[in-house]
């Protein structure tokens, strides 16, 4: 609820050839009920992710590195995620900076 609107959920999932043809129904249930219905959620290829980028403002939370890097050389912001007290930190900090 702290970011409203502004949230949307970015998950990967395999490539078709490794066989896990219910992967993106699964990440769907699995994200709903975690997530309120409001929430979009982008179920996508990894290499599609930085399709996703439309400026700074966009915030990429992963904890893989490539996904990470890949976001920001299309111009977005990546937050490597380690653990929940860092993220916490670090999104604290982006949006410290937003409001400057």
């Amino acid at each position: 609820e702290r970011y409203g609107d502004r949230l949307e959920i970015l998950s990967g999932i395999p490539k078709p050839k490794r066989g896990v043809a219910n992967a993106k129904s699964d990440k769907i249930n699995w994200m709903r009920e975690k997530f309120s219905e409001t929430v979009p959620l982008n179920i996508v290829l990894r290499t599609e992710k930085p399709q996703f980028v439309s400026g700074k403002g966009d915030i990429l939370i992963d904890d893989y590195d490539k996904n990470i890097k890949e976001w920001e050389r299309e111009g977005g912001t990546g937050v490597l995620f380690t653990d929940y007290e860092s993220l916490i930190k670090k999104l604290d900090e982006l949006e410290e900076n937003e409001q400057k």
